[in-house]
């Protein structure tokens, strides 16, 4: 059985099975994206907490749902899940929570040609490398 890498640290982290969705169908998450993600999960690892809120003592996931919906796809393929690092997000009742949510889904930078072609400079990224 492969062992998904950790390749980020927190001061807490949660076995898979304790991480809650607290989304819903808000995104959705196609078969190729899967497939994008998975590839990006096994190249690089799992690399950044989840952001969690602990509400009636559950730990509801705020960001991070597709990563985790990856990897709970991966340990059904047979890909042990090592504990998931996490960050605490402070909400004092669900409506906050599902603001915060929405914020931290939101992309209000966009990436342009010009800043990404800056960005590889240096780095040896090829074209498949800027694909992710």
């Amino acid at each position: 059985m492969k062992t998904i890498e950790i390749q980020c640290e927190s001061k807490l982290n949660l076995p898979i099975g304790e991480l809650n969705d607290f989304q819903g169908e808000l995104k959705d998450l196609s078969v190729d994206r899967y497939l994008e993600l998975k590839k990006s999960i096994l190249e690089l690892g799992f690399s950044e907490p989840v952001s969690v809120w602990n509400n009636d003592d559950k730990w509801w996931i705020l960001n991070g749902h597709q990563r985790l919906r990856a990897l709970r796809t991966m340990q059904a393929e047979g890909y042990e899940i090592p504990e998931i690092p996490v960050s605490v997000i402070q909400a004092k009742t669900i409506k906050e929570a599902k603001k915060k949510v929405l914020a931290m889904t939101s992309q209000y930078g966009e990436m342009t040609y010009q800043g990404l072609f800056n960005f590889q400079i240096g780095a040896d990224l090829s074209v498949q490398d800027l694909d992710m």
